[in-house]
């Protein structure tokens, strides 16, 4: 699993777990130090190793979903503020707030649930 950061434009890794191994793996990584997850895997962090990603990310703050719960992590409309981030190799070049658009997809998705709880 890898936790990301924009630092000055760039996309940069800062923090890596990865799966248990039989070995252990290096000391350091890009900068990292080596540590434990408490569930057997690696961890490394913290580190500024920058990306050379192109594409988008969205981020999310205020999270207005507290009772639902999903598989993973939670679904972008789950939160008040949207905010959709563009990378070119790695470089910040454009973000785009995408608060309204995911507010749809929440009243959408809230009436969707409704509707599945009183067929019930």
């Amino acid at each position: 699993m890898c936790e990301y950061g924009v630092d000055r434009d760039e996309l940069c890794l800062v923090h890596l777990t990865v799966a248990p191994e039989d070995e252990p793996g290096p000391d350091t990584f890009h900068g990292g130090a080596r540590g434990t997850d408490g569930f057997g895997g690696t961890t490394y962090g913290p580190m500024r190793f920058q990306t050379r990603f192109t594409g988008t990310m969205l981020i999310g703050a205020e999270y207005n979903n507290a009772n639902y719960r999903t598989r993973g992590a939670p679904l972008p409309w789950m939160y008040d503020q949207v905010r959709e981030l563009v990378f070119a190799e790695g470089r910040l070049i454009s973000t785009l707030d995408r608060s309204a658009d995911m507010a749809r997809l929440h009243e959408a998705d809230t009436v969707r649930y409704l509707r599945r709880m009183s067929a019930r």
